[in-house]
Order: structure tokens, then C-alpha cells, then sequence
């Protein structure tokens, strides 16, 4: 079979295409992940890993002209898109493309904030930032469906948001920047030179790490392009290329298939709960099981059949701190069932550590059945008195075929930015993310400063 060509060039000229092209859905899709973004950055900023992270860029920090979301300290542009691109996904409430199981808009947003900031030249209106987005989002998406294909041979250890939103965020800084098609192309092939990650990173601090450095990768592979810093023009699909050698069975041609007319990123799910997306179709089974359970009836045994994937990722039995609770649907499960709720409180060393959920999730026998899809799950309770309960999840909530509504998403907004901006600002900006699409050119720089608590 001969060797596809021309597909880091395809993808190239593709992200140069006018805005106009892009179907409105596609647009709406892109301002709700950037409203997601938005909220889980400034809410992400609390954890420990982001303090520790933005230490260590504030003492590093060149010129400091680019906001970071929630904080007054500013960065200069790599070390900004790096920080934003960590806090919007360390607590594990990022967007998710449900295919290939990529967090992509925390990359690339963060790449094209922290540009704009650093160069006027690249400030556009919220039409445009949208369109250009979009670009980076749909690419990332392909790059991410493509290696994680069935039959790829990509081994599941390789966290593949390192590697597409680095080319995501290329893509979209480059576009940003006005680059032609042949220094489009180098940013793309420069962003796969260096793009990796290791799924070893879940359940610590250096989960967060993997995305924040895929943004500045992005960005910088796109500024050395606009100088000239050359790459091959096969940088994804030649010999010794990305996908080659990460995922030697995948198919190339695929990165460009229905171009512009079908959308992988339409496939974007917002997540309702703050851990894996493969634990929400369980959560989403407890929550109903909970509210289904007498009060005075304790549970026995819980019976969780779910999809091979949610056991390979999130399978960890026993979470020893907060951060491994992000990849165990055992304490998902049990923290559900006894506290029937499913939210930032579930996510704390002190859920892990209570001895009420302790105890139930020694109960969770959690098995894996290929033939469920990745958003189901099958959910069953013995009770104390012998009585059985169950309850199968076809899709679960924030799924493709049940996405979160924009008010569900706009109250997950307001939950996680309140508590550092207070009620009345929150508000404030989540009306100007929902109003992106008609800002003007220079009009970003208010939404940016509105994400930043008073003196």
C-alpha cells in the first residue's frame, strides 16, 4: 500500500479556510466549550497543583502581558497558556471528545488567549475567535480519533491530549498569527515533533501537566513557524512521522476524510460530574438507585457492569487521596449512592477518607462487558432485606445524545466561578462569555479582565 501523502499540508490548509465556511452549529458548539473553559479554569486554580505550577511560573516569568483566569498575577504568553491549560483541566471537569477520550478546548484556548494578549496583531472579534477555535478543536478531535481508532496499535498508556491539543493549538495559533500554508504546515509538523504524555500522569498533579504543556508547545510551534523554523511537510503521516510511530496501524487518510463537512468536534460532551467521563453513566445510575432506596435499608453489595474502558482507566479500587478518586468509579459509585450527589464535595480527601464510603466501596464488584457502549452502564443493589434494585444507564448525562442544556451548563459555570469572583461578577461573566459572538475586535480584553477578582 502506498505511503498516504500530503495530510499535514491537507490539515493546514484546512485551519487557513474563512470562518465563514463553518456551519453555525459548529460555532454554538465552540462557544460552549469556551464558556466550559472559562469556568473550569478559574475553578481549577484552587487546586494544590495549580498553586504549586503557577509558583514556579511566576518566578520564571519574561514579560507579563497575559491573564491568568482568576488571578491578578499576570504571565508572559508560554508560561500563561501553560497555566490556564493546567487549572482548566486538574480537576478533571474539562470538556471531553467522546471518540478518542481528548480533552481539547483547555490546549487550544489557552494557546490563542495568551497570543492574543502577547500580540494586538492577532486580536479578532468573537466571530472570528470562534471560527479559529473551531479549527483547532476539529483538528485536534481528527488527530485524536485517528490514533485511538481500533486496529491503530496506539498502546492505551499514551495520554493522547498531550499529543492533539498541542497540534490543536498549532493550528489555531497559527491561524491566529496569518501564517501561509507552508509555515501553517511546519507548525503542525513542529507541535508533533514534540508532543507525548503518559496516562502513568492520571490520578496526580501531572495529570494537569500533560494538556499545560501540549498548549505551550502549540503556541511555540507556531511562533518559531512565523520565523521561519522549518519541519517536514509530513510531520503526522511520513516515515518516522506521528502516526507511524505512535499508532503504526492507524489510517492517515482518515485525518482528512469529509474535511470541512463532517465534524468530529460535534462529538464535544461537557462533563456534569468532576471525574473520568467513562465513571458517568455509573454515577448517573447511583444517583437514580439513591433516591430509588429506602433510608433505612443498608446496601449489601453493589453490581456495576460497565464498558472494558471505564475499568482500564478508572478501575482503581481503593483511592488514597483526592486525585485518585478522579480515576476510581468505585468511589464514584459509593459516593453517590450514600451522599446522593455527584459534585466538587465527592472530589475531596474527605470523601475519600469518609468510613461510611470506605466501607461501601469494599461492596462495588465492578465488571466489564464489551458489549455496553462507553456512555452505559447496568447498576444493581442487594439491599439488607434481600431485595434487589437496578437501574441501566443507555447514555449517560453530558452524552451526544444527552448533552448537558446550556443552563445546566451555565449553572456548572456559575459553581465553579463564584467562589473566586463572588455571585455578582460571576453572573457578569458568564453573560460575556455568552456574549462572545458579537464582540468586536479589542472587546476580548474586557471578558479577560472580567475574569480576574477586584482588588
Amino acid at each position: 500500500m502506498p505511503e498516504p501523502t500530503g495530510v499535514t499540508r491537507a490539515l493546514a490548509r484546512y485551519s487557513l479556510t474563512p470562518s465563514a465556511d463553518l456551519p453555525a452549529a459548529i460555532l454554538a458548539q465552540a462557544a460552549r466549550a469556551f464558556l466550559n473553559h472559562v469556568g473550569c479554569t478559574i475553578g481549577g486554580l484552587v487546586e494544590p497543583g495549580s498553586q504549586i505550577a503557577m509558583a514556579q511560573a511566576d518566578l520564571f516569568s519574561g514579560a507579563r502581558h497575559a491573564t491568568v483566569l482568576g488571578r491578578r498575577t499576570r504571565l508572559d504568553a508560554l508560561h500563561a497558556a501553560y497555566i490556564n491549560a493546567l487549572q482548566s483541566c486538574i480537576q478533571t471537569f474539562d470538556d471531553t471528545h467522546l471518540a478518542s477520550v481528548i480533552h481539547p478546548t483547555g490546549p487550544i484556548a489557552s494557546a490563542m488567549l495568551a497570543l492574543i494578549e502577547h500580540d494586538p496583531a492577532c486580536d479578532v472579534d468573537g466571530t472570528e475567535f470562534l471560527g479559529t477555535l473551531s479549527f483547532g478543536l476539529e483538528i485536534a478531535c481528527r488527530v485524536g480519533a485517528v490514533l485511538t481508532a481500533p486496529g491503530s496499535g496506539l498502546h492505551l498508556g499514551v495520554f493522547t491530549t498531550g499529543i492533539a491539543g498541542a497540534i490543536g493549538a498549532a493550528a489555531a495559533s497559527g491561524r491566529l498569527l496569518g501564517l501561509d500554508e507552508q509555515r501553517q504546515t511546519w507548525a503542525l509538523g513542529i507541535a508533533a515533533a514534540q508532543a507525548g504524555g503518559l496516562r502513568v500522569s492520571h490520578a496526580t498533579m501531572t495529570g494537569g501537566l500533560i494538556p499545560a504543556l501540549g498548549s505551550r508547545i502549540g503556541l511555540s510551534a507556531a511562533l518559531l513557524a512565523a520565523q521561519g523554523f522549518d519541519c517536514s511537510e509530513a510531520g503526522l503521516e511520513g516515515r518516522n512521522g506521528l502516526l507511524p510511530v505512535f499508532a503504526p496501524g492507524a489510517r492517515a487518510d482518515d485525518l482528512v476524510t469529509y474535511l470541512g463537512e463532517r465534524f468530529e468536534m460535534a462529538d464535544l460532551a461537557y462533563k456534569p460530574y468532576p471525574c473520568g467521563i467513562v465513571i458517568h453513566p455509573a454515577i448517573d445510575a447511583c444517583l437514580a438507585l439513591a433516591t430509588e432506596r429506602p433510608a433505612d435499608e443498608a446496601i449489601e453489595q453493589v453490581r456495576l457492569r460497565v464498558h472494558p474502558l471505564t475499568l482500564q482507566l478508572t478501575g482503581l479500587k481503593h483511592p488514597l487521596h483526592a486525585m485518585d478518586a478522579k480515576v476510581s468509579v468505585g468511589h464514584w459509585c459509593a459516593a453517590a449512592l450514600l451522599r446522593q450527589r455527584a459534585g466538587m464535595t465527592e472530589a475531596t480527601d474527605e470523601a475519600v477518607h469518609d468510613p461510611d464510603i470506605k466501607a461501601l466501596r469494599d461492596r462495588v464488584d465492578a465488571t466489564a462487558d464489551a458489549s455496553l457502549g462507553r456512555d452505559e452502564a447496568y447498576v444493581e443493589l442487594t439491599l439488607a432485606s434481600g431485595r434487589s434494585l437496578s437501574c441501566h444507564i443507555p447514555h449517560a448525562r453530558g452524552s451526544r445524545e444527552r448533552p448537558l442544556t446550556d443552563a445546566e451548563l451555565a449553572e456548572k459555570f456559575l459553581k465553579l466561578v463564584e467562589p473566586i469572583l463572588d455571585a455578582e461578577p460571576a453572573c457578569a461573566l458568564l453573560d460575556r462569555c455568552w456574549s462572545l459572538p458579537a464582540i468586536r475586535r479589542g472587546g476580548l480584553a474586557a471578558l479577560l479582565a472580567a475574569t480576574v477578582p477586584p482588588c
